[in-house]
């Protein structure tokens, strides 16, 4: 953490366990994986170096499995270039800024972005609530307890 208290139980094994769970649960719940994992990391004190690769690889591995259980997204052809085309610059982007810019405004504009993140997705979610939305399983779509959710209004 750029500043601030570090929780040693939240450190190790048990951490990760924490961060991982509340991550994978985050993720399902709401599409917002990474704060947790962008706080536990910050709680262990990962250098940028560090992080990065861990992340990324979990991230990797939870995109395999939503997309073994729910399938590829739908996008035009367009869609997925502008993707693939964000993943390259952003990555352009970020291997040269580590080496530019100092590890403590790194890590203060991942703790910005998660909170920014967290905050956009409670905001929308109360938004949602407040306009009658709520999610429903999809139909066909619950098969060995992994279901699509789609919105509904009432």
């Amino acid at each position: 953490m750029p500043a601030g208290a570090r929780v040693a139980a939240l450190r190790g094994t048990a951490g990760a366990v924490v961060a991982g769970g509340t991550s994978g649960f985050m993720n399902a719940a709401a599409g917002v994986g990474g704060p947790a994992l962008s706080l536990y990391a910050a709680n262990a004190g990962w250098p940028v170096r560090q992080f990065v690769p861990n992340p990324l690889f979990y991230g990797v591995l939870l995109n395999l499995f939503s997309v073994t259980a729910n399938g590829l997204p739908r996008l035009s052809a367009a869609a997925w270039l502008t993707t693939a085309a964000g993943l390259a610059a952003g990555t352009a982007l970020g291997e040269t800024l580590v080496r530019r810019v100092p590890q403590a405004w790194i890590r203060r504009a991942v703790m910005l972005l998660s909170l920014a993140g967290g905050l956009t997705t409670l905001v929308r979610g109360c938004g949602n609530c407040a306009a009658g939305e709520r999610d429903q399983e999809a139909p066909g779509h619950g098969a060995a307890g992994l279901s699509r959710r789609v919105r509904v209004s009432r």
